[in-house]
């Protein structure tokens, strides 16, 4: 691989890491791993699909093929891991990432 692919690789985990930030702005990790706390369906909803809508714009932009897309996944699903969601709120946003980067560009 050469540089060309390098800064690709180093822009798909720069960009996982914000969308993990702004997602964890939104709805910290607190609030996902305290039964306690309350959070509406639809504004969870809604930031989630921000974040997506984010992710899939980002797919266009930089023309990410399969690998491409797979890196993004990849990278998006080990930020908030570490960031410390559990692994049921892990799962449901992969699946909505990979749904959204999945769909062809309108």
């Amino acid at each position: 691989m050469g540089i060309l692919g390098f800064s690709r690789k180093e822009n798909i985990g720069e960009f996982a890491s914000e969308l993990c930030k702004e997602l964890t702005a939104k709805y910290p990790v607190a609030m996902d791993t305290n039964s306690q706390s309350m959070v509406s369906e639809k504004n969870l909803s809604k930031t989630l699909e921000g974040v997506f809508n984010k992710a899939a714009d980002f797919k266009t932009r930089n023309k990410l093929g399969v690998i491409g897309k797979a890196k993004l996944i990849n990278a998006f699903q080990w930020e908030l891991k570490d960031a410390g969601y559990t692994d049921k709120f892990v799962k449901l946003a992969v699946e909505g990432i990979t749904a959204y980067t999945s769909r062809k560009a309108s």
